[in-house]
């Protein structure tokens, strides 16, 4: 999560850009907070994250979408989070369920 005065929580209603689409999501969980230096977990099942944070969560969006994995297309694989049209957090798709 970049520099944002506020902090993101489950359940939380989120903007989606990725690649040439703009959505809105539902947070439904997160996952785990990680430590960007060492790369490693330290926190499981948060309550919130905030600025400066790197998390994994999952997200589900609130109409169909196709996406990619950042692993299979590393250039169609990324996001952006928005809020009042800034930027609010980046981030990689790690996995796509198919419904």
């Amino acid at each position: 999560m970049l520099n944002h005065s506020s902090q993101i929580e489950q359940g939380d209603h989120l903007i989606v850009d990725c690649h040439t689409a703009r959505f809105a999501c539902l947070l439904i969980e997160l996952i785990d907070k990680i430590d960007h230096q060492i790369s490693e977990t330290i926190q499981v099942y948060p309550q919130s994250i905030k600025s400066g944070d790197l998390a994994t969560v999952k997200m589900i969006p609130l109409e169909p979408v196709c996406v990619e994995k950042f692993d299979d297309y590393p250039s169609l694989g990324y996001f952006i989070v928005r809020d009042k049209n800034k930027i609010m957090a980046i981030g990689i798709i790690k996995d796509v369920e198919k419904v």
